[in-house]
């Protein structure tokens, strides 16, 4: 029983591990999406 519940609590944290990670990469896609649109507005307005 107790080694069932070992291997099932490390499947919880690799999935958690892999849903952090992959939020930490989109966060970073996301940031440099934005970074691209204020450059854009900024060569388009010059301010």
């Amino acid at each position: 029983m107790t080694q069932a519940r070992d291997t099932t609590t490390a499947a919880a944290k690799a999935a958690t591990r892999q849903k952090v990670a992959r939020l930490a990469f989109w966060s970073i896609v996301v940031a440099f999406a934005v970074l691209a649109l204020k450059v854009a507005a900024w060569y388009i307005t010059g301010s």
